[in-house]
């Protein structure tokens, strides 16, 4: 049985989303700005034509890519435990409980709006090893999965009043999720599947990461032509990513030599 199927996650994201965009319809009904904008934030969602030109741009620079049967952080996840990549690149801690070794979030430097305030902060990346995650927090992986479920993940809402301090505390205390519920007399429908989702996601095992060559022509139409990006600021990245591709090209030859 694929534990997806009978997993109202996705059900309970849509749900979400909907409801964000009520409030932030709201708030612009109201003038209220600031609360629109981050209820905006949780409204998004990729349609076919993003996957597509997405992938198109992919292909444009000669990066390897393939579609995820169900989880992209389980995907890259699995990648990474292979080493067939470096490490997973995500913004979501599910990555971790999914099993990646190495998770990198911030990879390209961002800036945030700060919560209820008109600022913003730099984002620096973020390296996040998983052995040393768990040796901090003298967790094994399975009980680092206790504590996202306690807190609430896209599969299940979690413990109401509990975020991670607290999930921490009562797994180190009770080790188990069955024993956690059980002092805090909660129940958690199907939090089996939910476990196992984490545990043993759907994975594509067979796939070859084949690296192409760069073709600015085709970047510059698709970024410049169709979505009005600054051709000078495009061409200035491409010079950043050949610069890069050529360094990887010559790792690669110097393993030979």
């Amino acid at each position: 049985m694929n534990p997806r199927s009978a997993l109202p996650g996705q059900s309970e994201r849509r749900a979400r989303k909907e409801q964000a965009t009520q409030q932030m319809q709201a708030a612009l009904a109201a003038g209220d700005t600031q609360t629109a904008f981050s209820k905006a934030t949780q409204t998004s969602s990729l349609s076919r034509d993003m996957v597509g030109q997405a992938t198109q741009l992919l292909d444009a620079l000669g990066l390897p890519w393939l579609r995820a049967p169900a989880e992209g952080e389980a995907q890259a996840s699995f990648m990474a435990q292979r080493k067939d990549v470096d490490a997973a690149v995500s913004q979501d801690f599910d990555a971790l409980l999914f099993g990646a070794p190495v998770l990198v979030r911030n990879l390209g430097g961002q800036r945030r709006k700060m919560p209820g305030k008109q600022a913003w902060q730099d984002v620096e990346p973020e390296r996040l090893e998983l052995a040393k995650v768990l040796h901090e927090l003298q967790l094994t992986r399975e009980q680092l999965i206790v504590v996202g479920m306690l807190c609430g993940t896209d599969y299940n809402q979690g413990v109401r009043g509990y975020g991670p301090k607290k999930a921490l505390k009562l797994v180190r205390a009770c080790g188990t999720l069955a024993g956690c519920l059980a002092k805090l007399g909660q129940e958690m429908p199907e939090h089996e599947q939910v476990a196992e989702l984490f545990l043993h996601p759907a994975v594509t095992p067979d796939y070859a990461l084949r690296w192409g060559s760069l073709k600015e022509d085709a970047v510059l139409a698709l970024m410049c032509d169709e979505h009005d990006f600054s051709r000078e600021r495009v061409r200035s990245a491409l010079a950043k990513f050949a610069g890069m591709a050529n360094a990887r090209k010559q790792r690669n030859l110097d393993a030979f030599s």
